[in-house]
C-alpha cells in the first residue's frame, strides 16, 4: 500500500506534469509532484510551489501552493541551507527536538503535511501541516523515533545472541567462543 502514493520533488516545474504522468502509470493511486518558484524540489516555504496532483481517478489537478496562505512568511533560502552530512544530522535533530531553525520546523512540517494528504491521512495540506506541526512540536515524532532506536538496538542484541550461540554450535563449545559488536572473536 505504502508505495502506491508519492510524493516527488523536481528540479525543474517543467517537469511536474511529465513525471507524476509516468508515476500515475507505473501503479501510483496517488501522486504529488512539486517544484517551487525558488527553485527547491520541495514546497517551499520561501516561495509558492508548482504542484500536480494526480488523484485515484486519474484526474490531474494542477496549483500554485502558497505557504503565506497559512501564515508561513518571511523565510529566505539562507536559513534552509544546510552542509556537509554532520551539519545536515545536526539540524535534523534540532527539528525533532524542537529548537532549530523556524524555517525548517516549517519546511519539515509543510512537506509532511502534503505527504500526509497524498497519502489520505490529512484531507488537504493545510491539515496535514497543521498535524505533522503539532507532532513535531508536542514531542511524538521524538518519542516516536526513540522507540524506533530502541526496536534496532533490541533487534542487533537478539542477532548478536544468535550469532553467537550459532558459532558456539559450530565449534561445539558453547561456553568458549563469542562475537562482540565489532564481529571480533573473544574468548
Amino acid at each position: 500500500i505504502r508505495d502506491r502514493y508519492q510524493l516527488i520533488g523536481v528540479f525543474s516545474d517543467e517537469y511536474c506534469h511529465t513525471i507524476a504522468r509516468a508515476a500515475h502509470l507505473l501503479g501510483k493511486k496517488r501522486v504529488m509532484v512539486v517544484h517551487s518558484l525558488d527553485g527547491f524540489d520541495e514546497i517551499s516555504v520561501c516561495a509558492q510551489t508548482q504542484v500536480v496532483e494526480i488523484d485515484e481517478k486519474g484526474s490531474v489537478r494542477e496549483y500554485r501552493f502558497d505557504p503565506r496562505n497559512l501564515g508561513i512568511d518571511g523565510f529566505n533560502r539562507d536559513e534552509l541551507s544546510g552542509g556537509e552530512p554532520a551539519l545536515n544530522a545536526q539540524l535534523a535533530i534540532e527539528v525533532v527536538e524542537n529548537h532549530g531553525r523556524p524555517a525548517l520546523l516549517e519546511a519539515v512540517s509543510l512537506n509532511a503535511g502534503a505527504a500526509l494528504y497524498i497519502y489520505g491521512a490529512a484531507g488537504s495540506i493545510e491539515d496535514g501541516y497543521a498535524f505533522a506541526k503539532q507532532a513535531l512540536v508536542s514531542g511524538k515524532v521524538r518519542q516516536k523515533i526513540e522507540e524506533i532506536r530502541e526496536v534496532g538496538r533490541s533487534i542487533e542484541h537478539t542477532s548478536l545472541n544468535k550469532m553467537n550461540r550459532s558459532v558456539q554450535d559450530v565449534n561445539g563449545n558453547r561456553a568458549g567462543l563469542s562475537i562482540g559488536k565489532q564481529g571480533k572473536k573473544a574468548r
